[in-house]
């Protein structure tokens, strides 16, 4: 094949786990605690709503081979491509480092290696025991891993952990260079798990953040993508999972769960004259101190929710998502039980990024969503006019938490239902249809709505982010 990894690849991995080893590995593997679970569960039904799968670290062999057979983005790109192993041919990672030629695999061995580590040729550095077993650590003193000026570098299958360094720990990407994460375990370092400056794109799958202090992920002047990445309990002043500046990031079938920003806005993720696109993610029990406990863009940031279930995150304000001077299109998502102490507590739109282009919430669902104020909202708009479209409110009263509200604004507010748990329900507009929109299991996330529902036979279409899941009456037979 000429591509360094050959069909070895496959003939280590089908020896199973901890076999096919390079030798001489000095140091003992360690434990890396728990595999990522699911975090809870989600509505049943709509493909749009699922749950991230976890990271498949087993599958690390057959992508690779994937990539590099196929000619992809992110192979080698040479005839003449080798690997290196470590610690057989080199003791230490550095010196393989050093010593491989652009194109070349880096084949790391089981173990634990002490860092810092620069790489600034494009190479892949593969984990040959996977994220569990091999392992890099910065010793709670150090940056883990610098990459600079390199297009096309892979990291592949490692732990990266107890990094300590200003502005990015974990690894560090600076400067024009396109990197791939995949496989991944980034947990327990300071000033960010992983730091992107001016890097385009930086890919990440498949993997595992956890645990670092200054955001799992930061990223300034760049692209960033995340595929099936968990990002969990990251915490920062602002953007606890997630901080961009003047950046774009795209995430799909994520899980954000307990990142916490501890005095500004923006738990799962924040942006600031940024861009950010999520599809089929989840936000669950993420926090933030000054609003946005599940994502705040700021500061002309244009902010796309497509398919994103919000559980249980809280903030003083826009207890789930806040924007603040920028765009917002949230369709097809589901809000459930998000908090805050006043205003909206699962929306909170202040004014608008572009004039006369107002935010759209479109076919979504809104489920006990509550502030801790005498008054508040689902969806709280202020200076701004929002176009909300068939959506499916259920409050507890709206004595106190009323489906929409809104200041020094006139919202466009369309074939919505509207539900009040105590019978309170007040008539926002003439064509609001104040019906119960019979869930299949609400309590049980299960959103889903029954085929007698009121939602789905309004004479304006289908409301709610889901369709039909459940039948209204059982049939028995007879006797």
């Amino acid at each position: 094949m000429g591509h360094g990894l050959h069909l070895a690849l496959s003939r280590d991995r089908a020896r199973g786990p901890g076999r096919g080893r390079a030798r001489g590995v000095t140091e003992a593997p360690r434990s890396q605690g728990a595999r990522p679970g699911d975090g809870g569960k989600l509505p049943q039904g709509r493909r749009v709503i699922a749950f991230p799968p976890r990271p498949r670290y087993p599958r690390l062999a057959l992508l690779v081979l994937a990539w590099i057979v196929l000619g992809g983005t992110w192979g080698p790109g040479t005839a003449q491509a080798k690997r290196v192993f470590v610690p057989r041919q080199y003791k230490s990672l550095q010196a393989a480092i050093d010593a491989a030629h652009a194109g070349d695999t880096v084949w790391v061995a089981a173990g634990t290696y002490y860092g810092p580590f620069v790489l600034k040729k494009r190479l892949v550095l593969f984990g040959d025991g996977g994220p569990d077993s091999t392992i890099l650590d910065g010793r709670g003193r150090e940056r883990v891993l610098h990459v600079e000026g390199v297009g096309r570098a892979s990291i592949l299958g490692f732990s990266i952990q107890n990094g300590k360094a200003p502005g990015g720990s974990g690894i560090y990407c600076l400067r024009d260079t396109a990197l791939m994460i995949a496989s991944c375990k980034i947990r327990n370092n300071w000033e960010a798990g992983v730091a992107s400056w001016q890097c385009s794109p930086l890919q990440i799958s498949d993997s595992e953040i956890s645990e670092n202090k200054g955001s799992g992920v930061t990223a300034s002047d760049s692209h960033v993508q995340l595929v099936h990445v968990n990002l969990r309990g990251n915490e920062s002043s602002s953007g606890g999972g997630v901080s961009l500046v003047s950046a774009e990031l795209l995430a799909r079938d994520c899980l954000f769960e307990g990142n916490r920003a501890g005095d500004g806005t923006g738990g799962g993720v924040y942006g600031e004259g940024s861009q950010i696109r999520t599809m089929n993610c989840t936000f669950r029990g993420n926090s933030a101190a000054a609003g946005g406990g599940g994502i705040a863009g700021r500061d002309s940031s244009d902010v796309r929710i497509r398919g994103t279930f919000f559980a249980a995150n809280h903030s003083s304000t826009g207890g789930a998502l806040l924007t603040d001077r920028s765009s917002l299109e949230v369709t097809s998502s589901i809000f459930t039980k998000n908090r805050s102490t006043t205003a909206g507590s699962a929306l909170q739109i202040v004014g608008r990024r572009v004039a006369g282009v107002n935010p759209l919430s479109y076919s979504n669902t809104f489920y006990r969503n509550g502030v801790t104020a005498p008054d508040g909202a689902a969806v709280f708009a202020i200076e701004v006019a929002p176009e909300i479209v068939r959506n499916i409110f259920v409050v507890d009263s709206t004595e106190k938490n009323q489906a929409v509200l809104d200041m020094r604004a006139v919202p466009k507010y369309d074939c919505n239902l509207v539900y009040a748990l105590d019978g309170s329900a007040r008539l926002p507009a003439a064509n609001t249809i104040l019906a119960s929109p019979s869930f299949c299991d609400a309590e049980n996330e299960n959103f889903r709505v029954r085929d007698l529902s009121p939602a789905l036979v309004a004479p304006c279409g289908p409301i709610g982010a889901l369709g039909k899941g459940c039948t209204s009456f059982r049939v028995l037979p007879s006797h």
